[in-house]
């Protein structure tokens, strides 16, 4: 059985990857103005909030997708299931770079034929999913 593949043996790709973008916040705080440290008058250090002992809050930002690899196709498979299955069908990949035969195994729609493809897709992405 003859298939068709985006990618071929060998070919160039740049990988991407979807993580969440997230950071740290200080807590909001009247007594130390949400810096975590007060100042104790006659002495010339920082100490930790007696109020807010510093904490910070994770606060999420959205996904971000960014470009994690390059490297050349060494393994094409085409999977396909039948329709009382939930697994999806498509053409997955390993590449050199991240182990062929025990590695990642990457997604067609997570690869890219260029630098410049792969970036474009990562700043449409990103103006869609960040907060």
């Amino acid at each position: 059985m003859k298939f068709e593949s985006k990618f071929e043996l060998g070919q160039q790709v740049w990988g991407t990857v979807i993580n969440d973008k997230s950071t740290y916040e200080p807590v909001e705080c009247d007594l130390c103005d949400s810096t975590g440290f007060v100042i104790v008058k006659g002495k010339d250090v920082e100490y930790i909030c007696p109020q807010c002992f510093g904490d910070k809050q994770y606060k999420k930002l959205g996904k971000e997708m960014t470009i994690c690899k390059t490297g050349k196709i060494g393994k094409i498979c085409v999977e396909q299931y039948d329709s009382q299955y939930k697994n999806t069908s498509g053409t997955k990949y390993m590449i050199d770079k991240t182990g062929v035969g025990s590695g990642t195994v990457w997604r067609e729609e997570e690869l890219f034929a260029s630098e410049e493809e792969a970036q474009r897709a990562c700043d449409e992405f990103n103006k869609n999913n960040l907060l």
